[in-house]
């Protein structure tokens, strides 16, 4: 349920104010994009849905301001993705050995 007046709109649920989306920086909608696409490039759909999670993460952490968080997020995100990728080229190449 959302209240609104002429000087700001409040969400009733969560009694937290409405903040628009094209406030986010520039650089957080390409670390979503640079996780989406790797997750998408490592040919694995487990580090696409890791990218997908994470994007959602930074979008939420970006809304909050809280850049810390959001670029620690990134960095792990990237190094599970890279772990994860890894494993997979290791488990193909040993059962096709």
């Amino acid at each position: 349920m959302v209240y609104s007046t002429r000087l700001y709109t409040l969400f009733i649920d969560s009694r937290q104010a409405y903040v628009p989306l094209h406030t986010l920086p520039s650089w957080i909608t390409a670390l979503t994009g640079i996780c989406i696409i790797g997750g998408l490039f490592s040919g694995c759909i487990i580090n696409l849905l890791i990218g997908f999670c994470m994007s959602i993460l930074y979008v939420r952490l970006g809304l909050e301001q809280k850049k810390n968080a959001i670029i620690g997020s990134f960095i792990g995100s990237t190094v599970i993705q890279l772990i994860v990728a890894i494993l997979l080229v290791i488990a193909y190449n040993l059962r096709f050995q």
